[in-house]
């Protein structure tokens, strides 16, 4: 089997390293993710300092996971911003967020600076937990021109706070301080987007309804988006706790709407939200490339890789093949949703 050299990639432990000229489109733990609409998800790490027993997506300290990702280019993540957003028609909002939590990647201040620096992006938002942020980091955001943070609490209790995290350090006295730090002294708008666990958190999040309303956050979206837990095939899921149904979901909203006037059930427009032209892969579902392997990926019988002339990453899936670094492979594209690539060898 031919191999090659790789170029922007260093892998580091369990992590990838990602600089110039790796691609930063087509994965889903990492870059850049256009979903046709007028925001583009931006992912600069996959890593999270904790561990929530309800994660979707399987991070942090007790996750499954093989492989991690953190980009640390700034100046080449910038690069793909400004292509894509180039290709919209109109204004764009960029989310950082991550299969983990922003926060643990050290660039994330130059990320949002540089981010901001593009005229036809709109607002630059953050999605986070906050755990491991400081005061000094909420100066560095608000001064590269962080416009929102999206910030998750499920609970304004300690014990069950650190309970639900899966870290004992989480200290979410510290995250509602830092929270109306950023929102009172920087004005960075506040969306609060808790996630109901029936059973487990009905009361606290009345408590936080409450907390936002008192703190007036949402000068530009309602102030809360409160999540449905959803059981994902690769994320944690609580021990004797069931799934409600988008009706149960949509019941519990509406009798807190009711109590506390505040708008809860949510849609596009809310959050400023409309179909945007996507940036598209030039690949389409059946058809075949060449791709680079680059190693494994983040569970077993996935592996990173890139397409040969290096403008698109995509994920191999094998079970009988023996895939090592460098392997020049045929594969045939299976899945190209949202630019999301996965391909297996043919």
């Amino acid at each position: 089997m031919r191999k090659t050299i790789l170029r922007g990639v260093e892998r580091k432990g369990s992590t990838y390293y990602l600089n110039r000229p790796f691609p930063l489109i087509g994965h889903l733990y990492f870059g850049l993710i256009d979903r046709g609409l007028n925001i583009v998800q931006a992912r600069i790490t996959s890593l999270c300092n904790l561990s929530c027993r309800f994660c979707s997506v399987d991070a942090g300290q007790s996750s499954r996971r093989i492989a991690e990702f953190m980009v640390s280019d700034p100046e080449w993540f910038s690069e793909w911003v400004d292509l894509i957003v180039s290709y919209k028609e109109d204004e764009v909002d960029v989310l950082f967020d991550a299969a983990g939590d922003p926060v643990t990647n050290p660039l994330l201040p130059e990320f949002i600076r540089l981010t901001k620096r593009n005229r036809k992006v709109r607002w630059v938002i953050l999605e986070t937990r906050l755990h491991g942020a400081t005061r000094e980091l909420i100066d560095e955001l608000a001064e590269a021109g962080l416009d929102r943070i999206n910030v998750s609490i499920d609970t304004l209790d300690a014990q069950k706070a650190a309970y639900l995290s899966g870290n004992p350090s989480y200290n979410i006295e510290n995250v509602l301080k830092l929270v109306e730090y950023a929102f009172h002294q920087h004005g960075i708008d506040v969306h609060v987007a808790p996630v109901w666990i029936p059973g487990v958190n009905d009361h606290d999040l009345e408590e936080i309804v409450e907390w936002a309303i008192r703190n007036g956050f949402g000068r530009r979206i309602p102030p809360l988006g409160i999540q449905k837990y959803v059981v994902h095939p690769h994320g944690r899921k609580i021990q004797n706790v069931t799934e409600p149904s988008w009706e149960e979901w949509e019941r519990f909203l509406r009798r807190l709407e009711d109590k506390y006037g505040v708008k809860l059930v949510l849609s596009m427009s809310d959050y400023g939200l409309r179909k945007s032209r996507q940036f598209k892969p030039p690949l389409r579902r059946g058809d075949e490339t060449w791709v680079i392997a680059v190693g494994e990926g983040p569970y077993q019988h996935e592996f990173l890789g890139v397409t040969k002339d290096y403008k698109w990453t995509l994920t191999l899936l094998s079970k009988k093949e023996v895939i090592e670094e460098g392997d020049i492979i045929l594969a045939r594209i299976i899945r190209d949703k949202d630019g999301i690539l996965i391909a297996v060898p043919t």
